[in-house]
């Protein structure tokens, strides 16, 4: 709670993140997934002291989140060489078919998914692998998106309720240990209307007209409505849950 505190006091820095990209300060008003991607950020402070020693990172893209896991000894990134970006940049350790994690058995401490399940095709054999390589009684932290626009099609093939997230863990032996939703506030209607917005970036329309008169004004919206804390559980733009590997 204390990593959560802190993240609530700095809320109105000016002062540029070391990750803008992936955690935001205000100078990133002018990005549509601004609200979004504060949101995924502040969803895993209350959990990065769980996730120590050997710990892998499936479907790692950039590592945008590494630097959050400070008591990890071991820092190891996996991802597909075929999906729906382009791996320009990203510091991946090992790359797998998409299918077998090419792994030994109880290989690592902890695990942490983020933004993955919806793309994975098959997801029984997905979680079947991670069991596998992660140590019993490991942790893994996953998160994944609920309300959101398709996209890195066509590899994105779901999303799941809170029950049909809970439920698929639980078959794959996996123990429950906190679950929570992020975007479950009324921050959720100014960013889907930046998804909108978002098109409007395209020749002939000025990209400064777009911000300062569209996704900046939506972007404060959503911090004020953010901070009246009005939740709508079954409204929600993703889940995070931390779940123990009991196999």
């Amino acid at each position: 709670m204390k990593e959560l505190s802190k993240r609530k006091n700095d809320f109105f820095t000016i002062k540029k993140s070391d990750n803008e990209d992936f955690n935001p300060s205000l100078r990133s008003l002018n990005k549509p997934n601004y609200l979004i991607r504060r949101a995924l950020y502040d969803s895993k402070l209350n959990y990065v002291n769980k996730i120590t020693g050997r710990v892998l990172d499936i479907g790692c893209g950039s590592k945008p989140y590494k630097n959050m896991f400070a008591r990890a000894t071991e820092y190891v990134g996996m991802d597909t060489k075929i999906s729906g970006h382009k791996h320009v940049n990203e510091n991946i350790d090992i790359y797998y078919d998409g299918k077998v994690f090419p792994l030994e058995e109880n290989a690592f401490d902890n695990a942490v998914c983020f933004q993955v399940l919806e793309h994975v095709e098959d997801i029984d054999l997905f979680l079947d692998e991670i069991s596998r390589v992660i140590k019993k009684n490991g942790y893994i932290l996953i998160d994944m998106p609920f309300f959101w626009e398709e996209h890195e099609m066509p590899y994105d093939f779901r999303r799941l309720t809170e029950s049909g997230l809970k439920n698929i863990l639980k078959k794959h032996h996996f123990q429950v240990v906190k679950y929570e939703k992020f975007n479950n506030g009324l921050e959720l209607i100014p960013q889907f209307l930046n998804l909108y917005l978002r098109k409007l970036y395209k020749p002939g329309i000025p990209k400064f007209l777009v911000d300062w008169l569209g996704v900046i004004p939506m972007n404060l919206l959503g911090l004020l409505l953010q901070s009246l804390h009005i939740k709508i559980n079954t409204m929600y733009g993703g889940h995070v849950v931390l779940v123990k590997n009991m196999k």
